[in-house]
């Protein structure tokens, strides 16, 4: 009887080591491969359709969200359908071995291309506080969506 609990219970004990390792273990290996520009890799690891998808549902949700009942639903399906045809190719160019390879390394480029689109879309004078409350919630999704950079 006690044999049989040994080993039941180093038997749990493996695979409670392995549940906890094998996080760490992917981790390390997608931030190898974002150390050696192995796109390969990365794409053995992440499914970016998949991830493209749920990234462009969460904006989504948290966009209609935002807009909450201050908007009428037909004029806020039609908003969210205009969003979408912003949003999926923004994340079709942003959402690629490369550009996951980059926030794994610290994401110095990406961070200047950042700048470079605010800079290109920045609103007018009179409508910042229209444009701010407008990008919030992507903007907040995003930094809860996206992992820290690395330092």
């Amino acid at each position: 009887m006690k044999k049989w609990l040994c080993v039941v219970l180093i038997s749990l004990a493996l695979l409670a080591a392995g549940y906890i390792a094998l996080p760490r273990y992917t981790i390390g290996q997608l931030e190898q491969a974002a150390r050696n520009e192995d796109s390969e890799q990365l794409q053995r690891h992440i499914d970016f359709p998949a991830l493209r998808d749920n990234l462009q549902q969460g904006l989504q949700r948290q966009l209609r969200e935002s807009m909450g009942e201050e908007v009428p639903a037909e004029l806020g399906d039609f908003l969210a359908a205009g969003a979408n045809l912003l949003i999926a190719p923004l994340l079709q160019q942003l959402v690629t071995p490369e550009g996951i390879g980059e926030l794994l390394r610290g994401g110095r480029e990406l961070r200047e291309f950042e700048r470079e689109l605010y800079r290109q879309s920045s609103p007018r004078p009179g409508n910042s506080r229209k444009w701010n409350s407008m990008m919030e919630p992507i903007g907040n999704y995003m930094a809860g969506a996206l992992p820290a950079p690395a330092a």
